[in-house]
């Protein structure tokens, strides 16, 4: 359903391009949960088109309803994977934050005042949390090698963070 929606879009026939991303955004919602990869293309694809119509109150509402379906599976992820996979995990799914500050940097939508914020802020939680649960099983670990190469880790960390700000 959803390259049926694709295959409209691309022929500029947007009525049956949004009528088939939603037919798939409900299938997929039904089937496999709004968390799914698939929910979050649907809706993305949805506010594409809303968005190439000019309606950017419709399009605030799929990129919402993407964005926020997305973050939610992203912490329950993060909650119990390794570095690894979650490495792997954001190599493979595709979260349009780039797309999402363009659109709230050019649309100017009732309710939409501070998106933009929030969402770095989110991405620097998930980071923070995500590096507050290694230095917890680092320090658990007891293993004087493992603390050893992650204090190395966090030095070199804290002089690229230099680094970037410096003026040089």
């Amino acid at each position: 359903l959803n390259n049926l929606g694709e295959l409209y879009f691309a022929q500029g026939n947007f009525d049956l391009a949004k009528k088939y991303f939603n037919s798939s955004r409900k299938y997929w919602a039904t089937n496999l949960g709004k968390q799914h990869a698939f929910y979050l293309q649907s809706s993305i694809n949805l506010a594409h088109t809303y968005l190439v119509e000019k309606n950017a109150d419709s399009a605030y509402y799929y990129y919402e309803q993407g964005i926020n379906s997305s973050y939610k599976t992203l912490k329950k992820i993060f909650e119990f994977t390794s570095e690894n996979e979650k490495e792997y995990y954001l190599q493979n799914i595709k979260i349009p934050d780039d797309e999402l500050q363009s659109f709230y940097s050019r649309e100017v939508v009732k309710g939409s005042a501070g998106k933009a914020f929030n969402l770095s802020t989110l991405n620097r939680n998930l980071i923070l949390t995500s590096s507050t649960a290694l230095k917890s099983i680092v320090e658990k670990s007891k293993d004087s090698l493992i603390i050893s190469v992650y204090q190395k880790w966090k030095d070199v960390k804290k002089q690229l963070a230099k680094k970037y700000i410096s003026t040089d």
